[in-house]
């Protein structure tokens, strides 16, 4: 019989877990340099732009993110039981690009005893690149420390990441550092602080005017003046045109 519970709940930002297996690992990446006025950051994965991913993932993080964690603990049976989960957010346009993420880690333990560990993430970049979509995706699932899925996949596969770099430093955000060693990347990147704010602000009003627009548009297609006139399927109408107005208005719904 379970007596005693205690539920705590609180608000946290936390970034990336360390993806780092055992290898060959720089020195600045166990030691991050401290820069006046600009973030720093290091992403990490199996892959050159696995480690972009979750390096653009913990910059945006701090300023955009949304996070949640949970504690509960109780008693069952003459046992303590502790259980503990986090869950990060991130949805973020930046320039001609789009980043969202989720990352989730829920553990439990039996008198101080860790039980189970499990942890995920996935990670989705867009680039708007000459009327196309340039989609990077990281996804990431262990139990334990055991991989269970570890997924990189960038399309078109043959697309050249060094002209995203190019496009990225277009927008504030530089690679400084870049190691590799048996498949294990590492990446530094650093932005300013001021920038990132200015970003995750500006592109919050403008992704609203935009949907604003988008939607008046769209109204006007359908010849009606509210939302609520139209029948569920006319909905689902409505939103594939929304959708078609521009190729990145099925990510600005994310965004707000």
């Amino acid at each position: 019989m379970k007596n005693n519970v205690i539920v705590l709940m609180f608000f946290v930002f936390f970034g990336c877990a360390n993806r780092v297996h055992k290898t060959n690992i720089p020195n600045w990446y166990l030691d991050l340099p401290q820069i006046d006025g600009e973030i720093v950051v290091v992403g990490t994965g199996q892959e050159e732009g696995d480690a972009l991913l979750t390096g653009l993932y913990q910059l945006f993080n701090q300023y955009s993110g949304e996070t949640k964690a949970r504690a509960t603990r109780y008693f069952e049976d003459g046992n303590e039981i502790f259980e503990t989960s986090m869950l990060s957010k991130v949805n973020q346009s930046f320039g001609n690009f789009f980043i969202q993420g989720r990352t989730e880690r829920i553990q439990d333990e039996t008198n101080n005893k860790l039980n189970t560990n499990h942890f995920s993430e996935a990670i989705k970049l867009v680039w708007f690149y000459d009327d196309q979509e340039i989609l990077l995706t990281s996804t990431i699932e262990e139990v334990n420390d055991v991989a269970l899925l570890d997924i990189y996949e960038i399309v078109p596969p043959t697309y050249d990441i060094d002209l995203l770099y190019d496009e990225l430093e277009k927008s504030g955000i530089y690679i400084k550092k870049k190691y590799d060693h048996n498949d294990q990347y590492f990446l530094m990147l650093t932005a300013e602080r001021s920038l990132v704010r200015r970003i995750v602000k500006e592109e919050q009003l403008k992704l609203e005017q935009l949907f604003d627009k988008f939607f008046d548009d769209a109204l006007k297609k359908f010849g009606i003046s509210s939302f609520e006139e139209l029948d569920n399927e006319k909905k689902e109408e409505f939103w594939e045109y929304f959708h078609s107005i521009d190729p990145r208005a099925k990510y600005y719904l994310l965004s707000l």
